[in-house]
């Protein structure tokens, strides 16, 4: 993607239990067109955020206006304890009510040390300084703070056009130790996310049959992991 694009679309989040995820991806799987170039992914995502965990409470208070600001990569690292480096993706997402905003840099970090994430190695914490202007914080002021991994199949509706991801087994394996109690990971959360981004409000019609396993919901896998790892039910030491 060029770096200089902004992906403008509408975004619709729906939650379902984990159990239902079988069927659901079934029914994908039978009427919609598997993504031609990624149609499945480990997807590994470090949040920033301010000390304060600015962003986190744009989304726990609902706010109309959200950011999020985060480094991701795709895959297993072939050899983490290498210099290799691996192709990541600096992206800054930004809400307006249902639209959505995305704009992704293209980064090279090493595999080192994203295998075991140095929250406070430099090149780490300093990333966000490369999209100061994009954000309404000074970019200074930005934490790496944990990372979320999830497995992602992707779709392709082909009446409407609409990309249909599915999230499963959402899962936070790292924590920055200076904002989190140290040595705490999260067991996968007990729901999958079904997401719709497109140009149309509401369900696309080829997912009508399965709505009675979806739940509208504006889900954040950051606010969500912040939420459980402040729960001991959801902590695995």
């Amino acid at each position: 993607m060029d770096d200089d694009y902004f992906q403008n679309d509408i975004e619709q989040k729906y939650v379902f239990p984990r159990f239902q995820v079988e069927a659901i991806l079934s029914w994908m799987e039978s009427f919609c067109l598997a993504d031609l170039n990624f149609p499945t992914n480990l997807v590994s995502s470090l949040y920033y955020d301010t000390p304060s965990f600015s962003f986190y409470r744009e989304k726990s208070n609902s706010f109309y206006l959200k950011t999020k600001v985060r480094l991701r990569w795709y895959g297993k690292l072939q050899s983490p304890l290498t210099d290799s480096p691996v192709n990541c993706l600096l992206e800054v997402k930004k809400k307006v009510g249902k639209i959505r905003q995305k704009k992704r840099i293209p980064l090279k970090i090493l595999a080192s040390k994203l295998s075991t994430c140095q929250f406070s190695d430099e090149e780490i914490a300093t990333v966000p300084l490369q999209i100061a202007d994009l954000i309404p914080i000074p970019a200074v002021f930005l934490i790496p703070m944990l990372i979320v991994r999830y497995n992602r199949y992707r779709f392709v509706d082909p009446h409407s056009g609409s990309r249909i991801n599915i999230d499963m087994d959402i899962s936070c394996p790292q924590v920055n130790p200076l904002y989190f109690p140290p040595g705490r990971s999260l067991n996968p959360l007990d729901v999958g996310v079904l997401e719709v981004k497109g140009k149309q409000m509401e369900l696309p019609d080829i997912l009508l049959p399965i709505s009675k396993y979806l739940r509208k919901d504006n889900f954040s896998k950051y606010a969500s992991c912040c939420e459980h790892l402040s729960n001991p039910l959801g902590i695995r030491r």
